[in-house]
């Protein structure tokens, strides 16, 4: 009998484990996410978003002059510059890895097996870990059960976000205000006639009547606010997201999108807005090149930029999936 209700046991113990393997990730802009809410997030995200995810935390090999014109999404090799002197907008540089090129060229490496790399979930908690902590520790942490709203709380933190917010948000909340610190410094940067091509690329994207002279001519930290009150249709979150595409575009004179273009009819479909553009390219060398046009990139004890270009990801995955942009 005991045996009996033993085997039971166990059998029920299998079953309920299993469920929360298969465990469906609900959204929610008002609560800090556990870890397990992490792991069901990977696991609801396709293929597609898990490269993306992988490539802006590096974890893909370089790329052979072979593979151009042989994979998926992947033009000939004579499409490309050799080097950053000889690329121009129709010629743009060529990718060096994985990390910059489509994600269905990756998928396609991989399925091939030119990449040993798995696009799993497991994959991206441990490369993430990797990058979000420090090396000589690494070994001995956890990559099962990973806390992502401290890492989002810690980058928020060394973003210049207030000791105050960064204990008080939840994390879709925090990974926003991260993106906007990021915007901040990137407009201040931008020369004048940058920011009128922004904000009229914003205007055409939203059908909405912005006052460029007006806001072109203020502070990043007013920029938000001012579209905000503009676009109050979209949203912050959208705003801030579909901002940041536009800016990758700017910043990398074009290339990801040339890309883009060159797979688009054997890869991909149809493209109906930037922010659906930049979450079917080369994501991680897009964020990366926004990050990197704002700050200083640092080397440390843990890698800032590479761990937000990671939370910018996310951010913007979830834009699109649940805030049905």
């Amino acid at each position: 009998m005991k045996c009996v209700k033993f085997t039971a046991a166990v059998m029920i113990f299998v079953i309920l484990m299993s469920n929360a393997s298969e465990a469906k990730y609900y959204f929610s802009d008002s609560r800090k996410e556990t870890p397990q809410d992490f792991t069901d997030f990977l696991s609801d995200c396709t293929d597609e978003e898990r490269v993306q995810l992988l490539q802006t935390l590096k974890a893909f090999p370089g790329l052979k002059d072979e593979y151009f014109g042989k994979l998926k999404g992947l033009p000939e090799l004579s499409r490309f510059a050799k080097d950053s002197k000889s690329a121009t907008s129709e010629k743009p540089l060529k990718p060096g890895t994985f990390n910059e090129v489509l994600p269905v060229t990756v998928i396609d490496a991989s399925d091939k097996g030119l990449i040993k790399v798995p696009i799993t979930v497991r994959e991206i908690r441990r490369n993430f870990v990797y990058r979000a902590y420090n090396k000589l520790t690494y070994l001995g942490r956890n990559t099962q059960d990973v806390n992502y709203h401290e890492i989002v709380q810690w980058a928020a933190e060394k973003a210049g976000i207030s000791k105050e917010q960064v204990k008080s948000l939840p994390t879709f909340a925090l990974e926003t205000k991260i993106a906007g610190k990021y915007f901040e410094d990137i407009w201040d940067k931008m020369p004048h006639e940058k920011r009128v091509e922004l904000l009229k690329n914003i205007e055409k994207e939203s059908g909405v009547k912005i006052d460029y002279e007006t806001i072109s001519g203020m502070k990043g930290a007013a920029v938000l606010a001012a579209l905000q009150g503009a676009i109050t249709i979209w949203g912050l979150p959208k705003i801030i997201a579909t901002v940041f595409v536009l800016i990758v575009d700017l910043i990398t004179d074009s290339t990801i999108l040339i890309l883009i273009a060159e797979g688009i009819g054997h890869a991909i479909g149809t493209i109906l807005s930037p922010l659906g553009a930049l979450l079917t390219s080369p994501i991680g060398i897009g964020i990366t090149a926004v990050i990197i046009a704002s700050s200083v990139f640092s080397f440390g004890a843990a890698e800032k930029e590479t761990v937000s270009a990671f939370i910018l990801a996310v951010n913007m995955i979830k834009t699109r999936k649940y805030l049905k942009y």
